[in-house]
């Protein structure tokens, strides 16, 4: 059998497919890449985020498809099938042994893959977080995925000889499966069936996401060092999700370091929040959120910091020039249940909470991009301006409010600081 493999991927390197397979493992992730290129603080988890859901959920199973058809119509159309018949292997034998290499393939391009995103991530500066957890994590995705490709190959090989049909049945498989995974609201039909629990791709995504990104945009160690920290205050951690990040709405245009001096600020009574701003050479001013409004309005105060959404929601641009994305916070918001609650309920109805939470986390996540770009929208529309700082800028903010990082980082415990920040180029 190992000489049949062996055969057969000596075959299969001859052939084009294979060249097209390989060039797609390795340029997919560069091309990623490249939508990160002017981002500021590239994250890993994002980029192979981004490779795994386009360059292997969605290329992947199509090029097994048509990896199956390559190597098991070749050989019938040219004759040379009845001539590897002739020796002493039986068709079954034949048929796993290209079986067997379309396996090798599609595990050879999910590590592929993973390693150039991982080449190009260090390229970019980024932190190579959980690298070898991750690398696991492709071998198994490309297992996965090579299962989930089988009921497609089976309709395209054995029950099918004609190519335009080979391509509708490989399209409509590939598209309905990725529209599934990518939302959850299109999972369920009318009757409450959710087709999500009967499609491969959907529970491999559900499965690969929950595993290594929990949180939802925080890492398994932190998020795991959190559960503990809500547990002792009896209450279950079910994820993270959240509204962006918190911005600054101001009178005065902010090019530089320099402007930030001497702007009266509205925050949060929070310490660490005053601190920071004070660095900045800002005068921060703690105000109940009721009176932002008015002292904007009176003077009182030059400038707020909240996320877009609480800056629209309450109209806070009508009475600034400037909305300035100094993208100081993350807003994050905590999907918590009582212990005593959960652990009360059967294992059925947990299962329900988890996969709940989960579907709420990515319903979340969208659609907070999406109501961001409503409310930016909004904040235009109105005369008000967006500022988008410059990476020296917002470089020269991380070195000046280091003070803040250093006293938070005294303040709680170490692991949790380190875990947080794991995914934080420094």
């Amino acid at each position: 059998m190992l000489n049949l493999i062996l055969c057969e991927c000596k075959k299969f390197k001859r052939r084009q497919i294979f060249i097209l397979a390989t060039l797609a493992a390795f340029i997919f992730p560069i091309i990623i890449t490249a939508l990160f290129w002017n981002t500021p603080d590239p994250d890993f988890e994002n980029l192979f985020a981004g490779i795994v859901d386009y360059g292997d959920f969605l290329l992947l199973l199509p090029i097994l498809v048509i990896v199956a058809s390559s190597m098991f119509f070749t050989e019938q159309d040219n004759g040379t099938l009845k001539n590897i018949e002739m020796v002493p292997v039986s068709r079954n034998q034949i048929v796993i042994s290209k079986l067997s290499v379309m396996l090798i393939l599609a595990v050879v391009y999910t590590v592929g893959g993973y390693l150039a995103s991982a080449v190009c991530a260090k390229i970019l500066g980024m932190i190579l977080t959980g690298f070898l957890t991750k690398l696991i994590l492709s071998i198994a995705l490309g297992i996965m995925t090579y299962i989930a490709a089988l009921p497609c190959i089976l309709l395209v090989v054995w029950f099918n000889k004609n190519d335009i049909i080979s391509v509708v049945i490989t399209l409509f498989y590939t598209i309905l499966n990725y529209v599934v995974h990518y939302t959850d609201a299109g999972m369920l039909v009318p009757t409450g069936f959710n087709i999500g629990t009967i499609l491969p791709i959907p529970l491999i995504y559900r499965w690969i996401y929950s595993f290594f990104s929990p949180g939802q945009g925080a890492s398994l160690e932190f998020y795991q060092k959190m559960e503990k920290v809500y547990q002792k205050g009896g209450y279950k951690l079910l994820g993270y999700a959240d509204q962006g990040f918190r911005v600054m709405s101001t009178n005065k245009n902010v090019k530089s370091i320099n402007d930030f001096k001497g702007q009266k600020i509205r925050t949060m009574e929070n310490s660490y929040h005053l601190k920071f701003w004070k660095t900045l050479g800002a005068n921060p001013t703690p105000m109940t959120f009721s009176e932002v409004y008015i002292g904007l309005q009176q003077g009182t105060i030059d400038a707020q910091e909240n996320p877009y959404e609480v800056i629209v929601s309450s109209k806070l641009y009508e009475q600034q020039d400037y909305v300035v994305e100094t993208n100081h916070l993350p807003h994050y918001i905590s999907l918590i249940v009582s212990d005593e609650f959960y652990n009360n309920l059967s294992k059925d109805q947990q299962k329900i909470i988890d996969q709940a939470s989960q579907t709420a986390k990515v319903y979340a996540r969208e659609a907070s991009d999406k109501r961001i770009a409503d409310r930016i929208k909004t904040i235009e529309d109105s005369g008000t301006k967006i500022v988008k700082l410059d990476t020296k800028t917002q470089k020269e903010m991380r070195k000046q409010a280091q003070p803040v990082y250093d006293a938070i980082k005294k303040s709680i415990s170490k692991d949790i600081y380190n875990a947080y920040l794991s995914g934080v180029e420094k």
